[in-house]
């Protein structure tokens, strides 16, 4: 048998440099959309931190972890993480619901 496990963690608030796509990670996934976070050039770091302190966009704040775990078995599987902001503003929904 299998054994779904969700838990939800608060995250620290960075922003992380991803060298692999040079880009900006540590956004939430819901708003990162409405920027480019690639780094093309240095306007393109000063546009996320203008979109950063503007609230257009808003840093992780909490991660929802999925894992399956399989019977004897000592390994847990990652299946999904999704990072949320958790935004209070009810005109802002990060949820999407």
């Amino acid at each position: 048998g299998i054994s779904f496990l969700v838990d939800k963690m608060a995250t620290k608030e960075v922003v992380v440099y991803m060298l692999q796509s040079n880009s900006v990670g540590g956004l939430c996934w819901n708003h990162t959309h409405l920027i480019n976070s690639t780094l093309h050039n240095y306007q393109s770091a000063l546009n996320i931190m203008d979109a950063l302190k503007t609230g257009k966009i808003q840093l992780v704040k909490e991660v929802t972890v999925v894992g399956a775990h399989a019977f004897r078995e000592d390994d847990v599987y990652l299946i999904l993480s999704v990072h949320t902001c958790r935004v209070q503003n009810s005109n802002i929904n990060c949820y999407g619901t």
